[in-house]
């Protein structure tokens, strides 16, 4: 019998909007310390294979329930934007145990949702089990199942953070190719959907680099996918099944060199893409009501190069933010704040960023270190900018090659509704071709566009130039055949898209998913209402937390109106009246 609770069960009142501690979880089991790097007694494969048959067997508990959260069954994203809030949490600390809760759910039939850290980095429902429904919290499951030296594969559990593979792997002598900025992301939720780096010269997605999943399937199965359908399937969306394990693949550590430069935006739509295919990593922001970009790049440099510099990234820029944070947020609240949020955009496009420290010191002009320590950082509690800043970051990738025509939409639209972009402006980054079936990067070299937009600092409240970020990202979608970030946008983004039109192997994904998970086990109201499945809910003023784009009047909430774009009439947007 799977138990209710191990406590009486609390009321359903929504919890405080403190942030989730992110302190790790005891690893009380010897069992589960991490292995040395001598040699790695235990190799990715056996390990899996062991874990296969244990779990045959019945061995580690067998059909026995995981533990019961002895709190209130809500989970929420970092920013503490997304509140989830399902029948019941629970964290499972073994694949027997993820296994147990699998076959429990569809005893009932009950869907289930996996997330793999306390406070998922994703900014939408996608994390969400429905209500009724169970949400499994694997962040027990962080371990280095270890690293097959002679094949560059390292495999993990589902919640082992980036930074910590990363540290693991160089230990061995081995780097992977795509690190992304925050350390602390997840193995199995950086894959599922879609976090990225940026290069033109290769795939730059983290899910790029997997060669095997494991995961429990919708009958509780444990399941293993290798080679071409594991590559495929890597951003697996949570529609598959629970990750388990993952393997990447990884190849000798090497060093990066960075630089930064900058300069007037005047012919960059003409430039940029030869200006990206230079280096081996190139990352854009560009303020085009500012006339302004900057141009951040790494080159891969051989291992002995000299320099031994790390990023301190979402640290040294925490005093900026904060300050950002607070004209901005008073602007949005000032019905004449417009001209500081342009003062704040003048101030941002021309800072010095000092992103990288050497022996404790800020290093200026180009700094050279490891790749998995020059790439990415982390922060803690205040120092951390979401911590003052409430913002979208709508992301879509298109086709590279139009990305020339896509800064001038963006040129046409700030000429005919002049807007500001005060936090980051307008960033652009860069992936080729993937062989996985639903990456923003599949089947095609892609440049990822985000729009960093800060909000208002009150809920039900526009923020200023809400018509003009709302406007371009629709642009992205009406004229681009954009794909969005899985993690990253907002509701509505999602809805009314033609998902086979946008990925060519839908049906393959779908054909696995069909055959790993027929009974919908892991399927949510975020997929069911993108999938056009089941209607979105259009609540008075849902356009003001973009969870609809509007249609009329009310969709805006009071004092605005729904219009079309100011150049792309297909687009609608809230303006005041």
């Amino acid at each position: 019998m799977f138990p209710v609770s191990r406590s009486r069960r609390p009321s359903r009142s929504r919890p405080s909007r403190s942030r989730p501690s992110r302190s790790r979880p005891s690893r009380s089991r010897a069992s589960r310390s991490r292995p040395s790097h001598d040699g790695f007694a235990v190799r990715a494969l056996g390990a899996l294979l062991l874990s296969a048959a244990l779990a045959g067997l019945g061995c580690g508990g067998g059909d026995a329930a995981p533990p019961v959260d002895e709190g209130e069954p809500t989970h929420q994203s970092f920013d503490r934007g997304v509140l989830c809030t399902p029948e019941r949490l629970l964290r499972p600390e073994t694949v027997e145990e993820v296994q147990a809760a699998v076959r429990w759910a569809a005893e009932r039939n009950l869907r289930v949702k996996a997330v793999s850290s306390a406070a998922s980095h994703s900014e939408n429902a996608i994390i969400c089990a429905d209500e009724g429904a169970i949400q499994l919290s694997l962040v027990a499951m962080d371990a280095i199942v270890g690293i097959d030296e002679e094949a560059m594969q390292i495999t993990v559990e589902p919640a082992a953070q980036m930074g910590a593979i990363g540290d693991a792997l160089h230990e061995a002598g081995l780097g992977v190719r795509n690190t992304i900025p925050l350390r602390d992301l997840t193995a199995a939720g950086a894959i599922a959907t879609g976090a990225h780096h940026t290069s033109l010269r290769f795939p730059s997605g983290v899910h790029d680099m997997v060669v095997g999943l494991s995961l429990v399937d919708g009958r509780g199965e444990l399941q293993r996918l290798e080679g071409e359908e594991a590559r495929g399937a890597a951003a697996h969306l949570g529609r598959l099944g629970v990750v388990v394990a993952v393997t990447f693949q990884a190849e000798p550590q090497f060093k990066t060199r960075h630089a930064i430069t900058s300069g007037s935006d005047e012919g960059l739509e003409d430039r940029i893409l030869a200006m990206a295919r230079e280096h081996d990593y190139a990352s854009f922001s560009w303020w085009p009501g500012e006339g302004r970009w900057v141009l951040r790049q790494h080159d891969i440099v051989p291992a002995d190069t000299p320099g031994e510099a790390y990023s301190v990234g979402w640290v040294s820029t925490a005093g900026d933010q904060r300050l950002q944070a607070a004209l901005a947020h008073r602007a949005n609240r000032d019905p004449e704040g417009e001209g500081t949020l342009c003062d704040v955009q003048a101030l941002r496009a021309e800072a010095t960023e000092l992103v990288h420290e050497e022996a404790g010191e800020p290093v200026e002009g180009q700094a050279v270190g490891f790749s998995h320590r020059m790439f990415s950082s982390t922060c803690e509690g205040l120092a951390c900018p979401w911590e003052h800043l409430k913002i979208f970051n709508p992301e879509v990738a298109i086709p590279v090659e139009e990305l020339p025509r896509w800064m001038r939409r963006v040129r046409e639209i700030v000429a005919a509704r002049p807007a500001c972009f005060p936090l980051n402006g307008l960033v652009i980054r860069f992936s080729a071709a993937s062989e996985s079936w639903l990456g923003m990067n599949a089947g095609q070299d892609v440049a990822y566009v985000e729009l960093h937009v800060v909000r208002h600092p009150d809920e039900g409240a526009f923020e200023h130039f809400a018509d003009v970020h709302d406007e371009l990202h629709q642009m992205s979608l009406l004229e681009f055949e954009a794909r969005p970030h899985w993690g990253k946008n907002y509701g509505a983004t999602f809805l009314g898209l033609d998902y086979p039109a946008l990925y060519p192997e839908w049906e393959r994904f779908e054909a696995l998913r069909a055959r790993l998970d027929p009974d919908g086990r892991f399927e949510n109201a975020f997929f069911r209402r993108a999938l056009g499945l089941e209607p979105a809910p259009r609540p008075p003023g849902c356009a003001v937390e973009r969870d609809c784009f509007c249609r009329d009047d009310a969709d805006c909430g009071p004092g605005l109106v729904c219009r079309p774009g100011a150049v792309v009439e297909a687009a609608r947007v809230c303006r005041p009246e």
